[in-house]
């Protein structure tokens, strides 16, 4: 199953996602509450705005089939999106994220155009929460996004969110009612915000000034030599770091110093490569290349084989 998005604006990106929602009978005060089409799943999208040019959004949903969610927005956006519970694979602007998978996760994007594809497998339960940044924010805090993030895209990966857990768990289970539950999710959405922009802010000026001596180019080929021995299933970014004796930060920056591409655009380029070369020599079929090379879906394995050689891997001809 397949959604497609894609605006010049913010409120119409909104209206073509809400599409695929039911609404429910709406209670008074701003808060809105959309439900998952029996057909399509079961659970709930739920949405607020926040004093300052803030919007808090929640979702619980777990779809019957893999849901593949293609976007591209072509807007000013900047948000936070913690994972509470999930599983997926997470692709913006060609670069592959780990994906949402522990509790704490956090991801920080901030930019005018981002494109990028959500797969969300079936019958896996997704729960997370958002907190979204309008340009009328960042004015609040007399902060400049385009000369403190850049003017392209920028993506922090984040799996140190664990201390904002608390207060996660205390706006989904929220007490009050009316106006009271109103303050209380502001009030929260505001202390969550703090602690996430309090690690943001260092990070976004490190990746700007960040230097690797040559300790840590050395423990980036390490890192990338324990990569090639585990394609088909590469440790996580943290772990990976663990392993090689460097943080996971500044792991992500240099290993794009030193060959040009992320930790997980190595991967892919090596699954693909790997897969190229099997399908070529004749060695097995799509399916088992696929497997072979660490992709449980096809039609992903698929589609990013055609996406790296500009044809399908089907048509690969035997050397």
């Amino acid at each position: 199953m397949e959604m497609l998005l894609c605006s010049n604006t913010e409120s119409e990106f909104e209206a073509q996602f809400l599409r695929n929602l039911n609404p429910l009978k709406q209670t008074p005060g701003p808060e809105r509450t959309y439900a998952l089409p029996e057909e399509t799943g079961k659970g709930y999208y739920r949405s607020m705005p926040v004093a300052g040019g803030v919007k808090l959004n929640w979702m619980d949903m777990t779809f019957r089939e893999t849901q593949d969610i293609r976007s591209e927005a072509r807007f000013f956006h900047s948000e936070f999106n913690y994972c509470i519970e999930g599983a997926g694979v997470i692709e913006v602007n060609g670069i592959l994220f780990d994906g949402p998978i522990t509790s704490g996760h956090v991801q920080f994007l901030c930019g005018s155009h981002a494109a990028g594809v959500l797969q969300i497998p079936a019958n896996k339960r997704i729960l997370q929460l958002s907190m979204e940044l309008s340009p009328l924010f960042w004015q609040r805090m007399e902060i400049d996004p385009d000369s403190r993030f850049g003017r392209g895209l920028f993506m922090l990966d984040d799996d140190t969110g664990i201390k904002s857990a608390r207060i996660v768990d205390e706006i989904l289970g929220c007490p009050y009612q009316a106006y009271a539950r109103r303050l209380y999710l502001e009030g929260k959405t505001f202390e969550l915000l703090a602690l996430r922009l309090h690690v943001l802010m260092p990070a976004a000026d490190a990746e700007k000034r960040a230097a690797l001596s040559r300790w840590d180019v050395r423990a980036i080929q390490e890192a990338k030599r324990l990569i090639d021995r585990s394609l088909q299933n590469p440790p996580s970014l943290s772990r990976l770091a663990r392993l090689a004796g460097i943080n996971d930060f500044k792991l992500k920056l240099g290993f794009k110093q030193v060959y040009g591409t992320t930790v997980f655009g190595y991967v892919r380029q090596e699954r693909m490569r790997i897969a190229r070369n099997l399908l070529e020599r004749g060695q097995c079929d799509v399916s088992e290349a696929a497997c072979i090379v660490g992709y449980e879906s096809l039609s992903s394995f698929a589609r990013r084989f055609k996406k790296t050689y500009g044809y399908n891997p089907g048509q690969c001809k035997i050397k």
